[in-house]
């Protein structure tokens, strides 16, 4: 499972049981997760609730990575 950008989407009460359902079903299967997201440690909690973020502290390793945003560049012609 691939989820790009998690947190970006409008939260709502579907939206968090769904992706607890998808993360907690990934965490009881063992299955290898990539995520990514452009929001805080807490960021997330807030927007995801507490059974998510608990889920994804005991099944991630975090890895932060810096630079520039290439959506925001200019293209070199």
């Amino acid at each position: 499972m691939l989820q790009d950008d998690l947190g970006a989407a409008k939260t709502s009460e579907w939206t968090e049981e769904l992706t607890y359902r998808l993360i907690n079903h990934r965490y009881e299967h063992l299955r290898p997760t990539l995520i990514t997201s452009n929001l805080t440690t807490d960021a997330l909690r807030a927007a995801l609730g507490d059974r998510v973020s608990s889920r994804l502290a005991q099944m991630t390793e975090r890895v932060t990575l810096d630079g520039g945003d290439r959506r925001r560049t200019r293209p070199v012609v």
